[in-house]
């Protein structure tokens, strides 16, 4: 996201060529590992993602689908590369205030960029305006629970006043990309900052406050409450009218009206969607696709992705991995907040079935894991 002035461009590949291949030759090339231990504190980490990512391949090879998208395979694999290399390291949560610190910087000027410079309406990051302020937001919420949690993580003076500096350009970073979906997940924050800091409930209710005048004031913003009536007066437009009418609203909901009717005709296994010209030309499917849908190339949403792909296999597989990844977060803010973000933005675009975000989440999950996981115990060089 807002790398491709960089060499390998745009998208997940800095994980599955760069990061991951870097970490896993230092790993090979240290004679000092164990690599029985790290293969089995690597499964471990990755048990939780195991049922989605299996399955996914699995009903790929039940329809007969080609190529074979492995995204959710490859990047639990790299994932769990990068988290037995942090452990290895001994990451702290020290040094991840500092990432996501600069990390939100970095969203604010390329959203300052793109929004005054080249003159954008809705900045994107290179890549996609969703995207951009999913990511924008995600990373506002991280500076948010790391200032929380200075005290427990020992943050300098220098570090401490610049992450609420840094959560605020981050969240401009994600009014100017004008998406909806992505400030939806701010209330979740609310959620989880109640639980950052356990031993002083009063300062964690002031921080809660302070958030909720942050939002407030996010949803006057000019650009982004007028999004949001947008949006009523497109959903009122979408029940209100006998013929469907192409808006943003209206084509996000008629994908949730196909894939509960590919739902009712394939419940098990799915149709083996993969866009909706193909599913037009599918003599199994006997659901009526509009025009208007055939052009565009996938699902505005996890869930009818899942559904159109997988059906209820699928469904419950990605149930399943979200359930564990919860009981495997246990007490720790920062993986609770990336977990309710995601599920926040899997209703409003690809989030588990996109290879940007997926790898986004996986590498944040696996940083933050080992962080956690080295706190309690470091494995031994």
């Amino acid at each position: 996201m807002g790398s491709k002035v960089f060499p390998f461009g745009g998208g997940g590949r800095y994980l599955s060529v760069l990061a991951g291949p870097l970490v896993l030759l230092l790993l090979f090339f240290d004679s000092e590992n164990d690599f029985r231990q790290m293969v089995q504190v690597a499964w471990k980490w990755a048990i939780p993602f195991v049922p989605f990512a299996l399955t996914w391949e699995f009903i790929q090879l039940w329809h007969n689908l080609t190529p074979i998208d492995s995204t959710p395979l490859t990047r639990v694999f790299w994932g769990a590369v990068i988290y037995t290399g942090a452990r290895r390291l001994g990451l702290t949560r020290k040094q991840l205030a500092y990432a996501a610190g600069l990390g939100a910087c970095a969203y604010f000027f390329i959203a300052i960029d793109e929004f005054f410079v080249q003159g954008r309406g809705r900045v994107w990051g290179g890549v996609y305006e969703n995207r951009f302020g999913q990511f924008s937001v995600w990373l506002a919420g991280l500076c948010s629970l790391h200032f929380m949690s200075r005290k427990q993580e020992k943050l300098n003076f220098t570090l401490t006043p610049l992450l609420p500096l840094a959560s605020v350009l981050a969240l401009i970073a994600a009014i100017l990309s004008g998406s909806r979906g992505a400030i939806a997940a701010l209330p979740t924050l609310l959620i989880v900052t109640l639980l950052a800091d356990k031993q002083n409930q009063k300062q964690a209710m002031v921080a809660t406050a302070i958030l909720f005048i942050a939002m407030s004031f996010t949803l006057l913003f000019p650009a982004v409450n007028e999004r949001f009536f947008l949006a009523y007066r497109e959903l009122k437009q979408y029940f209100d009218e006998t013929v469907f009418t192409e808006t943003s609203i209206g084509i996000r909901l008629e994908m949730w009206r196909i894939a509960f009717g590919i739902l009712s005709e394939h419940p098990f296994l799915g149709i083996g969607f993969t866009s909706f010209s193909a599913l037009q030309m599918n003599p199994m499917n006997h659901v009526t696709v509009p025009d208007v849908l055939r052009s565009l190339p996938d699902f505005h949403s996890d869930w009818g992705k899942i559904i159109g792909l997988g059906g209820a296999l699928l469904l419950v597989s990605l149930g399943s991995t979200i359930i564990l990844l919860f009981r495997k977060s246990g007490s720790d803010v920062y993986r609770l907040w990336g977990l309710f973000s995601a599920l926040i933005f899997s209703f409003a675009e690809l989030f588990f079935c996109n290879k940007l975000s997926f790898s986004f989440l996986v590498s944040t999950w696996a940083l933050y894991s080992a962080a956690a996981d080295n706190e309690d115990k470091i494995i031994k060089k």
